[in-house]
């Protein structure tokens, strides 16, 4: 799994993640194909996420996995896998 190395944490941390993530396109859109329940207060997400590149023109479109681990019906910790098959192989080594 790669990491964009961002330093912020929380709301802040999430708010600047996606900033960096989508700066560079527009028309940017993410689909939920699916939430699964991984048990031990922890989903995993597989979305669909869309858009255009600002400057070529060029339409993207990437398949992502993530990893929600919850507290108390909060979101305190995501773990974003390029390949949706990494997360849920990840989340089911995690119990």
């Amino acid at each position: 799994m790669a990491s964009l190395g961002l330093g912020a944490s929380g709301r802040k941390g999430f708010i600047e993640f996606m900033r960096y993530w989508t700066e560079d396109f527009e028309g940017w859109s993410n689909q939920v194909e699916r939430l699964i329940d991984a048990g031990n207060d922890r989903v995993v997400g597989v979305f669909r996420q869309s858009a255009t590149g600002k400057e070529s023109g060029v339409p993207v479109e990437v398949r992502l996995g993530t990893i929600y681990e919850l507290e108390g019906g909060r979101i305190v910790r995501m773990r974003i896998y390029l390949d949706p098959t990494e997360a849920l192989e990840a989340a089911w080594l995690q119990e």
